[in-house]
C-alpha cells in the first residue's frame, strides 16, 4: 500500500501482536489508577458510584460506623450540692453571728464561688468564733441537764412501779388473813352482842379494804 510516495512495510504475525500489546499498555498507562470514585445518592435515596463528582442536589451516603458505641456525654444540669444540717447552737447565738453561720452553710447550694466562701468563713471565725463556742457549751449543758432529768424521772417511775407491786402484794396477804379471821369468827357457836357487833364491823372493813379495792 502506498501513501504520498512513502511505503509502509508489511507486518508479519508476531509484529502485529507486539504492536497490539504496546497499544494496550499505552492505554493502561494513560488512565490514572488513582482516579477518585465518588459515591452519590439520588433524591429518592438510590446510591450509585461515579468517577465524576456528584451532581448538585445529591447527597453523599451517610457514614456507617461498625465499632463499639461510645456513651454520649450527659449535658443536663448538675445536681445541686447538698446543704449540711444547721447547727443546734444557732438558737443560743446572736442574730448577726447566726446569719453569718447560715451564709457559710448554704453558700455552696447558692452557687457562691470557693474564694468568696473562704472569705465568709474567715470573717465568721474572726467575729463569731467565741460566741459560737459559748453557744455550744450552753447547748451541751442543757442537753446534759435534760438527760439527768430524764434519768431521774425514769428512776422515779420504776421506783413507783416497785412500790405499787409491793403494796398490792401486801394487801393480798392482809386480805387473806382477814378472810381467815372472818371465817373463824363466823364458825363460833354462839356470839355475844358485842362479838356480833365486832364481827359486823370487821366484815365491813374486809368489804371496803379487799372486795371493793379489788373491784377498782
Amino acid at each position: 500500500m502506498q501513501s504520498g510516495g512513502n511505503k509502509m512495510p508489511a507486518l508479519n504475525g508476531q509484529a502485529k501482536v507486539r504492536v497490539l500489546l504496546m497499544l494496550g499498555l499505552m492505554t493502561v498507562w494513560s488512565t490514572p489508577t488513582w482516579a477518585q470514585v465518588y459515591s452519590c445518592t439520588t433524591s429518592n435515596g438510590t446510591r450509585y458510584q461515579s468517577r465524576n463528582p456528584c451532581p448538585k442536589g445529591s447527597k453523599p451516603p451517610p457514614f456507617t460506623y461498625h465499632g463499639p458505641k461510645t456513651a454520649r456525654p450527659h449535658y443536663g444540669s448538675p445536681a445541686a450540692p447538698s446543704v449540711p444540717r444547721a447547727g443546734e447552737e444557732l438558737a443560743y447565738m446572736g442574730s448577726r453571728c447566726a446569719s453569718m453561720q447560715e451564709a457559710v452553710r448554704t453558700a455552696p447550694a447558692r452557687g457562691i464561688d470557693a474564694l468568696t466562701i473562704r472569705e465568709l468563713r474567715r470573717n465568721f471565725e474572726l467575729e463569731c468564733q467565741d460566741e459560737r463556742r459559748r453557744a455550744q457549751q450552753q447547748l451541751s449543758r442543757e442537753k446534759r441537764d435534760s438527760r439527768q432529768l430524764a434519768d431521774e424521772r425514769l428512776k422515779t417511775e420504776k421506783q413507783h412501779e416497785v412500790e405499787v407491786v409491793e403494796a398490792g402484794q401486801k394487801l393480798l396477804e392482809q386480805c387473806a388473813e382477814m378472810r381467815r379471821s372472818l371465817q373463824q369468827r363466823k364458825q363460833r357457836p354462839s356470839l355475844s352482842e358485842g362479838e356480833t357487833r365486832d364481827l359486823a364491823l370487821f366484815q365491813d372493813r374486809y368489804q371496803q379494804r379487799c372486795v371493793q379495792t379489788a373491784a377498782r
